[in-house]
C-alpha cells in the first residue's frame, strides 16, 4: 500500500494543479474587466482541446509501448 501511495500521490496533486489552474488564471486575470475574462475563457477552451488530444494520444501509446518494452 505505502508503494502504491507513493506512486498515486504525484499523480493526485498533478490533476489538482491542473483542476485550480483555471481558478486562479479567473482570480488573477478578474481584476482586469469583462473583456480580459472572455480571452482567458477562450484560451482556456483552447488549452483544454490541445490537452484532451494530446492526453488521448498519450493514452493511445499505453499498449503499444508496454508491449514493446514486454518483448
Amino acid at each position: 500500500m505505502r508503494r502504491t501511495l507513493k506512486l498515486a500521490l504525484p499523480v493526485a496533486f498533478t490533476y489538482l494543479g491542473i483542476m485550480l489552474m483555471p481558478t486562479v488564471d479567473l482570480i488573477v486575470v478578474g481584476k482586469l474587466g469583462a473583456e480580459a475574462v472572455g480571452g482567458l475563457g477562450l484560451g482556456g477552451a483552447m488549452f483544454a482541446w490541445v490537452m484532451v488530444t494530446g492526453l488521448g494520444f498519450l493514452y493511445g501509446m499505453d499498449f503499444p509501448a508496454s508491449y514493446a518494452i514486454g518483448e
